[in-house]
């Protein structure tokens, strides 16, 4: 029978003793100094014996600042209840207990504490038990370094693939990518679906293993061009003839997939099903001819657009009136691209409930680009085969002669009114006694005093604004830009001189960077809105002007009005690129 091995006192006691004189060298050669984390030793009662420099500054940033307290110069022969919040020492006191009386180490602990401004501080704390020579317990020794921007980086991790995974899972687009080896290694989960499989059942495929051998091959001669070249290949037609004979039109872009060094490790695929569009260009092209010279002796716009209001056919009188001079100018382009927002906005509107409910629309619109008014009538423009509306067919007639006869009687009305109210206001105004003439003119003066004052403290605010160093920008309750500094400009992606003040104010983060960053900006200011409470210093990643990844450093706190209401945020956001690369 085998029994249990004892523990020898003396191995004990050598390792210790070991230990014990590893310590004094490294402290006689000023090396504990070096280390960058706090290391310290306490006797049997849990008073410090020992400290190195860094345990000075540890608890400076880590504890002392967030706590309005302050190191003693000496700390020897302190404890914990000397330097640390009551709440936070016994925690302490109890860890220090373990180790001394029950000789039992404490290892890594994950040490959390919240700062009396919610913020959240994590940290890592080893302790083990001090020895004398004879193997007795005599204190500790202990280290802890703080891991909070750990954490804030292991959660931001996290949500980035949360983000991404959400996006994959919920687009309706085929988004995929391949390894060089043209193998799928991820894909969305429509691309996925399409094909009939799960996730880990497609990846290692390639496209041979879907696609007949000449639609295979084009796509690899595709990728191949984007792996060699590392060019893009945007907005490519498509034909895809399926096994079962179903015939789908794609709209393809493939884009390098690189490392986080900028090599070329793969593909990024993106194919948007534009078979409907297609169908309702062929449907067009098929009875064009049977109407074109109705439409083209029309004195009415008359132009025809597809779900994505884009042209597929228009008349001479909508080429006139945009100044195109050929069909090819105008068909595959977008309503947007010669209107603006708020106009599309209004087209796209009606188009919809003709596409959704099949029956005609009508409705007056003011053309900005002209200065005139016309009477639209939008149609549903049906498949012959199938009888689904695949486009929408809009007559655009000229009413701006019947909107200024109208206009005018209107204003002839409002003058008839207007001469009454004058006459009743001369006949109050005659009742107006001197005294309210003398604290008008009081008032009056008043009003000019603190006009020149607004406009200096204006100035000087606006002085302040452009010369500081960071990006400064006011924004309302819904987003929108009211106010910028010059050197907010600087944050966008390509040359800084490409866009004005005028430009930016009014937008949104979704109108000026890309969806990533504006979604995550969105969601801080909602909370900041909801809560008044500011967030303070929160690194950010983006895109600098060369394309580059770059790191930001953002503030933002709530605007109030007199009545307490949050009414926007302003924030103050700092380059802290060159710091991060190096590493400070």
């Amino acid at each position: 029978m085998v029994g249990k091995k004892k523990e020898n006192p003396r191995g004990r006691s050598s390792e210790t003793t070991l230990l014990k004189r590893v310590v004094e060298v490294l402290d006689t050669l000023n090396i504990l100094d070096s280390i960058p984390m706090g290391i310290y030793c306490k006797d049997k009662n849990a008073r410090l014996v020992h400290v190195n420099k860094s345990y000075y500054s540890e608890y400076e940033e880590n504890y002392g600042k967030r706590f309005g307290l302050k190191l003693p110069k000496n700390v020897i022969g302190k404890t914990d209840f000397d330097l640390f919040l009551k709440e936070h020492a016994e925690k302490m006191f109890e860890d220090d207990m373990q180790v001394i009386k029950k000789g039992k180490p404490i290892i890594n602990k994950l040490e959390y504490f919240s700062t009396p401004d919610g913020t959240e501080h994590y940290s890592i704390t080893t302790k083990v038990p001090r020895f004398d020579e004879k193997g007795g317990i005599i204190g500790l020794i202990g280290y802890t370094y703080d891991i909070t921007e750990q954490k804030k980086l292991e959660r931001e991790i996290a949500r980035e693939r949360s983000l991404f995974r959400s996006l994959m899972d919920n687009i309706p687009d085929s988004i995929y990518f391949k390894d060089r080896d043209h193998r799928f290694i991820a894909a969305s989960k429509a691309k996925v679906e399409h094909h009939g499989l799960s996730p880990e059942d497609f990846v290692g495929k390639t496209d041979f293993d879907f696609f007949s051998e000449e639609q295979a091959r084009r796509m690899y001669e595709d990728d191949d061009y984007v792996l060699k070249t590392g060019r893009s290949i945007v907005g490519r037609g498509e034909k895809v003839v399926h096994p079962d004979g179903r015939v789908h039109w794609y709209s393809v872009a493939k884009v390098p997939y690189r490392d986080g060094e900028g090599n070329i490790i793969g593909t990024i695929g993106i194919s948007r099903d534009i078979t409907d569009r297609k169908r309702a260009e062929e449907a067009v092209r098929e009875s064009e001819e049977k109407y074109r010279s109705l439409v083209e002796s029309s004195g009415d716009s008359i132009y025809i657009l597809g779900r994505d209001l884009r042209y597929l056919s228009a008349n001479k009188e909508l080429l006139s009136r945009l100044d195109l001079s050929s069909m090819d100018e105008i068909v595959g382009k977008s309503y947007g691209d010669f209107h603006s927002p708020a106009e599309t906005k209004e087209l796209s509107e009606n188009a919809k409930r003709v596409f959704d409910t099949g029956k005609v629309v009508y409705h007056e619109h003011r053309s900005e680009r002209l200065d005139k008014w016309f009477l639209r009538t939008l149609s549903p423009y049906k498949d012959p085969q199938t009888g689904e509306v695949v486009a929408v067919t809009v007559v655009s007639k000229d009413i701006t002669e019947q909107k200024e006869a109208e206009k005018k009687r209107i204003e002839a009305e409002k003058k008839a009114a207007s001469k009454r109210a004058v006459a009743e206001a001369v006949a109050k105004v005659a009742a107006v006694t001197s005294e309210a003439a003398q604290k008008y003119k009081a008032m009056a003066e008043e009003f000019k005093l603190a006009q020149e004052k607004l406009t200096k403290e204006t100035a000087l605010f606006t002085n302040l604004m452009d010369n500081l160093p960071y990006s400064v920008y006011f924004k309302d309750r819904g987003g929108r830009l009211i106010r910028i500094n010059k050197h907010f400009l600087k944050l966008f992606p390509g040359k800084p001189s490409r866009r004005t003040p005028d430009e930016v104010i009014g937008k949104t983060d979704f109108d000026l960077f890309p969806e990533f960053l504006a979604k995550a900006t969105a969601e801080d200011e909602k909370r900041i809105i909801e809560t008044g409470k500011p967030m303070i210093d929160k690194e950010e990643r983006s895109i600098a002007s060369d394309g580059s990844e770059m790191y930001l450093s953002t503030t933002k706190a709530p605007i109030f009005d007199r009545e307490g209401n949050v009414i926007g945020i302003v924030g103050i956001t700092r380059d802290i690129t060159e710091l991060k690369r190096s590493g400070k």
